[in-house]
């Protein structure tokens, strides 16, 4: 009888008490044998932070009590990786999505586990809580009660909040950023909505910035790439400035730039995650003499070199070397950057080293298996001969969309089964351009039927 009057005491009163009344009223529940969820339901509703629950809920998942409307992302988490979460997850799940939660965690702080193991346990569990608990999702329970601990709706939505998901830009590239004048720098940036975004890019130096303004007020799905060169012509160190909107969101990037003598030992690489084929650029100062040697392994199979074709060289002003390459694939890879004054490239010692993170494409199926879809040559004068490339697992669960958009059949397959995925999945589609024109080619791949998949789109333009 004492148990229920405090508990209903807490709930009338609880904009009025103290922290040492609610202290009070907590010990009390304990000294009457109230297990700790009972005490932590009350604990939240007497501080004002109590999420809404219904007493009538049942189930395992956090469907029944995460419905994605009872939280606020104020807490300030930030992580840059944006993993791909399609399912309810909780203890004892295992793939690659727990693997992405992992790295996810791990970059907020939650997840303290040294290793990347794809298995949700105890450690996973206990880092989906301190996150659930920063943003607001839920703070008390269990994963059965509230949700506590299980990766639900309301989570994967604070999730994609904390880490960008919905940014304007979905990738930024300044390379290189440093160099003797004059030099020349590209700027790559990648946005959807292309008709209704506008942007302003800012060299920083006083030259006049490159100005985009929409074109309308409804946005459509198109993904376009920019890229943009500007040539330094005096020293100085600036900063350019990115400044892209839609739809009343504004959002701006900056990135240094070092005009003069580059610095001693630069090294930049941007970006190291995004979706494939993901292109990354690097610049790194090496010494302008014929002793000086590099190789960098990508990680892919793929490596760019230079040879020493001397041994004795005096020391000498440092050049910029900048390098660009395109990984097609997902995973996890080790860029590894070689350098020094052996004629022996492999003997050449480390100097640098860095993760790039490659993720599937917007293409992949909700099952959480990627298709990498690849588009050559994106341009040129006509006929123009263009290539689109699928590769995937399963030839035989596997359908697929070729809209080529000049008016011709499309390219259309219906998987024969959406189990059967032995094997992989490799395949080309070449398809010839005679009229000059901006084309939309539009492809979408998944396992099984083709429904709910968006398409991945790219402009097409042939020239005269």
């Amino acid at each position: 009888m004492v148990l229920v009057f405090f508990f209903g005491f807490g709930i009338v009163h609880a904009s009025g008490l103290t922290q040492a009344q609610i202290e009070s009223i907590l010990n009390m529940l304990r000294a009457f044998g109230a297990d700790s969820v009972t005490v932590s339901k009350v604990q939240a509703t007497l501080s004002g932070t109590a999420s809404s629950y219904s007493a009538s809920s049942s189930g395992n998942t956090e469907n029944n009590y995460n419905n994605g409307n009872n939280y606020s992302n104020n807490s300030g988490v930030q992580s840059s990786f944006c993993p791909k979460l399609y399912r309810n997850l909780y203890k004892g799940a295992k793939g690659e999505d727990v693997r992405e939660l992992q790295r996810f965690l791990k970059e907020s702080g939650d997840y303290k586990y040294p290793e990347i193991t794809g298995y949700y346990g105890t450690v996973t569990e206990n880092a989906v809580k301190n996150f659930q608990a920063r943003v607001g999702v839920v703070s008390y329970g269990s994963p059965a009660s509230t949700g506590f601990g299980v990766v639900g709706p309301a989570t994967r939505a604070a999730i994609k909040k904390a880490c960008g998901a919905d940014k304007i830009a979905k990738s930024f590239i300044l390379t290189p950023n440093a160099g003797s004048v004059p030099f020349i720098s590209a700027a790559v940036f990648s946005y959807k909505g292309s008709n209704c975004t506008a942007f302003t890019l800012d060299w920083g130096d006083g030259s006049e910035p490159i100005v985009q303004y929409a074109q309308s007020d409804n946005c459509d799905s198109y993904t376009v790439q920019k890229t943009a060169k500007h040539t330094y012509v005096k020293e100085g160190d600036f900063t350019v400035k990115l400044t892209i909107s839609r739809e009343g969101k504004t959002e701006t990037y900056s990135k240094k730039v070092h005009s003069g003598t580059p610095f001693a030992r630069h090294f930049d690489i941007n970006p190291t995650q995004g979706e494939a084929p993901l292109l990354v650029g690097m610049s790194f100062a090496i010494p302008d003499n014929n002793c000086s040697a590099y190789k960098v392994s990508w990680g892919d199979g793929n490596t760019d070199s230079k040879e020493a074709t001397e041994e004795n060289c005096e020391d000498s002003p440092v050049r910029m070397q900048s390098l660009t390459h395109s990984y097609q694939n997902p995973g996890d890879y080790t860029l590894v950057l070689h350098m020094g004054q052996s004629k022996d490239l492999d003997s050449l010692p480390v100097v640098e080293q860095r993760i790039i993170n490659v993720k599937g494409s917007d293409s992949s199926d909700s099952s959480g298996r990627q298709y990498v879809i690849t588009v050559s040559p994106t341009s040129g004068s006509a006929p123009l001969v263009t290539r689109v490339q699928l590769k995937g697992a399963g030839e035989a669960c596997t359908s697929y969309e070729i809209d080529w958009g000049d008016g011709t059949a499309k390219q259309l397959h219906t998987a024969d089964s959406a189990d059967n995925c032995s094997g992989n999945f490799l395949k080309d589609f070449v398809h010839t351009y005679f009229i000059p024109g901006t084309y939309t080619l539009k492809v979408r791949a998944a396992q099984g039927p083709l429904t709910d998949v968006p398409y991945e789109y790219q402009y097409i333009s042939v020239s005269n």
